[in-house]
């Protein structure tokens, strides 16, 4: 089953003001904000974000191949890679991710005051397997900084993904399963049989270029197949509240340290900021990434 843009719910209408948009990801998990990134400013995240999955993917030696959920079979993402902090990168020109409707909606389910916890681009090549169900962080019971299973019924965590190109059923638009976020845990608990199958009432994203898909961190999610001869790019963003410790995610911090000392799972660190790339950001911006700043 697939859903865009006119048909993003089976029972009711594309939202279209703040308030809907936050009731759809209360009820179905998630929502989709058409025409976030302006046209003009496609190319510039487009190019930035595939230069750097090149220049990043030969520094670390190979290509993002750890699936979501643990599992040792790692061929099913070989054809996916990341680029990491692409919106300090990107200046003054990365606005989008605080655009009107996508900050009330991340305001009216985390509050006024949210922070960014990652962003990173995503590239999807043809040739693509489907991957896992899996959920973000702090969801995701690989990474040793979780929230253990099960959770309670409460957001601590928006993530987005802009679409930099088209989002079709060929190239891989991604798959979700509407109303996963209600759910106790999730298949990265070490169930690779759960994570790997089908899942009633699953259905497949797709949109133009330069929407966003806004959903609950907890809502089971994974990458679709690319049948398609195109490159699929994506910007995702993380989104917390002020209260989460984010610590944890800080290269050198005395959380991240412990937590990865006492801790079963894999480091989630997250790359900090220069002094000046956190100055050639938007003024809107700067509070959501100062916390990413280093420190002299």
């Amino acid at each position: 089953m697939s859903a865009d843009l006119r048909d993003t719910a089976p029972t009711d209408p594309a939202p279209t003001d703040t308030a809907s948009y936050v009731a759809r990801i209360r009820e179905h998990g998630w929502c989709v904000v058409p025409g976030v990134i302006p046209e003009s400013e496609i190319p510039v995240v487009h190019d930035l974000i595939l230069a750097e999955e090149q220049a990043q993917a030969r520094a670390r030696g190979a290509s993002w191949t750890r699936t979501s959920n643990g599992s040792t079979d790692t061929t099913r993402y070989d054809r996916v890679s990341k680029a990491a902090a692409i919106v300090a990168r990107l200046g003054a020109h990365a606005s989008f991710i605080a655009e009107e409707r996508v900050f009330g909606v991340v305001q009216g389910l985390l509050g006024n005051y949210v922070r960014v916890s990652s962003d990173f681009g995503i590239v999807t090549f043809p040739g693509a397997e489907r991957g896992f169900w899996h959920c973000d962080w702090p969801y995701n019971q690989t990474i040793a900084a979780h929230v253990p299973q099960p959770y309670g019924d409460m957001m601590m965590h928006l993530s987005a993904l802009y679409m930099v190109t088209d989002f079709t059923e060929e190239n891989g638009g991604t798959l979700v399963v509407p109303g996963s976020h209600r759910r106790p845990g999730n298949p990265t608990g070490e169930n690779d049989e759960l994570a790997a199958a089908s899942q009633p009432g699953e259905l497949q994203i797709t949109g133009r270029r330069g929407s966003a898909i806004l959903f609950d961190a907890r809502l089971w999610h994974a990458v679709a197949p690319n049948d398609s001869g195109q490159t699929r790019v994506a910007l995702a963003v993380r989104y917390a509240p002020w209260w989460l410790n984010l610590e944890v995610r800080r290269p050198g911090s005395v959380d991240a340290r412990l937590v990865e000392e006492l801790t079963e799972g894999r480091g989630n660190s997250a790359p900090l900021l220069t002094r000046a790339q956190f100055e050639a950001l938007p003024e809107l911006l700067r509070p959501m990434y100062e916390n990413w700043v280093e420190q002299p």
